[in-house]
This record gives C-alpha cells, structure tokens and sequence, in this order.
C-alpha cells in the first residue's frame, strides 16, 4: 500500500510499513501483519529478496531481530483482545509483554 483513502486513519505504523493499522471511517479496522510467520519463513523470504529488493545491508539487520525473542503470541493475543473489546494481556499474567 502506497496511499491512503480520505476516511482512513492510520493507527499503527513501523518505519518499514507506514500503514500497518487502518480505521476505515467508523466501521472497519485492517492490520497488516503476519503473526502466523514463524522466524524460519521470514528469514526465508528476506533471503529470497536479498539483493534484488531488500539491500544486503537492511536484509543482514532484518535477520539480525529474528535473533530476537520471537513475539507472535504477543501480537495475536493484543489483535485477539483489541477485536473482542478486552483488555490487553499484561506481564503479570504471563502473557510476555
């Protein structure tokens, strides 16, 4: 996505995907984000790109935070609680926020 429509707000972003939540005027919200990618598919498609989209420099930085604690069930759990109107897990309960 390279634009916006007029009634819709951006309600999340990244430098890497400046669209990554949507409101679509007062009825609809959309995400861009893919809780269900495991690290090893990530690393696949960065590698696929590699220095043909994706410069070798961003790719190795890329790769570089799939090192990281992997943070899926953090995000499907406050994309579970923001659509069901919950509230979101917390570090108290062990949800690793």
């Amino acid at each position: 996505m390279v634009a916006v429509a007029p009634d819709t707000r951006v309600i999340a972003s990244s430098p890497f995907t400046p669209y990554a939540g949507l409101a679509w005027g007062e009825d609809a919200v959309s995400f861009q984000c893919h809780p269900e990618f495991q690290p090893a598919y990530a690393a696949a498609l960065i590698e696929g790109r590699r220095g043909d989209r994706i410069p070798h420099d961003l790719a190795d930085e890329a790769l570089l935070s799939l090192e990281g604690a992997n943070d899926r069930a953090v995000l499907t759990a406050w994309i579970r609680a923001y659509l069901l109107l919950t509230p979101p897990p917390v570090e108290a309960d062990g949800s690793g926020i």
